[in-house]
């Protein structure tokens, strides 16, 4: 019988040991999608980082994100020009959706609200004794006139930023008679958008934030220990219109979120703006709602 005292027992665990050591080191690691995706997007568009040149970048990184986006093997539907969305597989607990800025044109959100209520009811029919899951569509606009949005969502009168203030707007009035236009300025009420998304929503996890409209501070607030992840709020996917003179902020964000290693970024190019989808690889319950293999 070996003695657990003797050098060969030692001598026998040291070579074990050293077994399964080489054998970790040396078996091929799994790369992940996104990891490849990383990889093929960073490589793409390395030596435009420093570009001066908006519009020279735009097009290239549109050119790579579209190389790139295929590695990621995501059921992507393209409800409008500027939107796009991944469906959750699992729809077992409220899905919540915010457009910042809404616009006449709400074809992207009534085809998501027609999809999300087709899974509230498959899901429901799945697990008829439990409660059923809801699909909730909120949107904001400057003022009360947004009609639109009220047929398949809540809309709030106010517009979103860094701070919670009353702002001042020019506005544009034509006099027909007079063949002028006046320029004017109107008081709006400014929420931020972390006491809008906790105190005015109430919610914390939500499956897209659309936003139509960029302000200058919100690359800071998403990337990763910035003030949506200290407020413990979680956007599973993100679409922002990027217009002509957000393009230096929107530059900005997408160097700082692909150094971030959170989201994934897709981005289009259109005459009169950029669209760019960022898609949350980093978050579990995100990852198990759009069934994401990160």
């Amino acid at each position: 019988m070996l003695s657990v005292n003797t050098p060969v027992f030692y001598t026998t665990i040291l070579i074990i040991f050293v077994i399964f050591s080489i054998k970790e080191l040396t078996s091929p690691k799994k790369i992940t999608k996104f990891a490849k995706w990383s990889s093929c997007f960073q490589e793409g568009i390395g030596l435009w980082k420093n570009s001066s040149e908006n519009d020279g970048f735009w097009n290239h990184t549109a050119k790579i994100s579209s190389s790139c986006k295929i590695v990621l093997d995501l059921s992507i539907e393209k409800l409008s020009e500027s939107k796009i969305h991944v469906f959750p597989i699992s729809n077992n607990s409220e899905s919540v959706h915010l457009t910042i800025r809404v616009s006449e044109d709400i074809e992207a959100e009534s085809k998501l609200k027609k999809v999300l209520f087709i899974l509230d009811n498959y899901s429901f029919l799945l697990f008829i004794f439990q409660k059923s899951p809801q699909t909730l569509l909120f949107g904001t606009f400057p003022n009360s006139k947004q009609v639109f949005f009220r047929k398949i969502g809540k809309v709030f009168p106010v517009t979103i930023g860094m701070n919670s203030e009353v702002i001042d707007t020019p506005t544009n009035d034509r006099n027909e008679t007079r063949n002028l236009t006046i320029t004017d300025s109107e008081s709006l009420m400014q929420l931020d958008l972390i006491y809008f998304l906790k105190e005015v929503l109430k919610h914390e996890f939500y499956i897209s934030i659309w936003f139509n409209s960029i302000f200058e501070e919100l690359p800071n607030m998403i990337y990763r220990n910035g003030r949506v992840d200290k407020n413990g709020i979680t956007v599973c996917q993100m679409n922002l219109k990027i217009n002509e003179n957000e393009k230096t902020t929107a530059k900005k964000l997408l160097l700082n979120v692909i150094n971030d290693r959170r989201y994934a970024v897709i981005v289009d190019q259109f005459d009169t703006f950029i669209n760019m989808f960022l898609i949350n690889f980093d978050n579990i319950k995100c990852k198990n709602e759009l069934g994401i293999d990160r």
